[in-house]
Formats: structure tokens, sequence, C-alpha cells
């Protein structure tokens, strides 16, 4: 009888840790999946903006409308 108690007793704690270790996994699941998801979706984003941001064409781009910008005469140089 006291020996059932003691195994009934045991198997309850046992019980209830695991079932503990399970909700805080299950919790610390659910709270990763957000961010794997927004980080999932945005590092290929950035990494296309990025792409072009650095690409030659744009680079270029930028550069040889800068230089025109300083070439180009001022309203007092033309009068």
């Amino acid at each position: 009888m006291i020996k059932n108690r003691l195994i009934d007793n045991l198997t309850g704690k046992v019980n209830s840790v695991q079932n503990q270790i399970e909700e805080n996994f299950r919790g610390q699941w659910l709270g990763f999946l957000p961010d794997f998801a927004r980080n999932s979706i945005q590092a290929p984003l950035m990494a296309m903006g990025f792409s072009e941001l650095t690409s030659d064409g744009l680079v270029r781009f930028l550069i040889v409308s800068a230089a025109r910008k300083m070439e180009a005469p001022s309203p007092d140089q033309t009068a």
C-alpha cells in the first residue's frame, strides 16, 4: 500500500516535470516562429535591395548624375 502510494507520487512528480518541460519548450518555440518567419522574409528582401544599390548600373547612374550636376554651369556663370 505505502509502496504503491510512493510509486504513484513519484510518477505524478515525473509527469508534472515532463509536462512543465514540454510547456516551456512549446512556449519558446512559439516565440521563435514569428521572428523566424519575419527574418526569413526580410533577409532576401534586404539582400535584393542592397544588390540593386550596389549594382554597376545604379552606381554608374548616380556617379554620372552627380558629375553632370557638378559640370553644369550655375545660372550666375551663364549670364
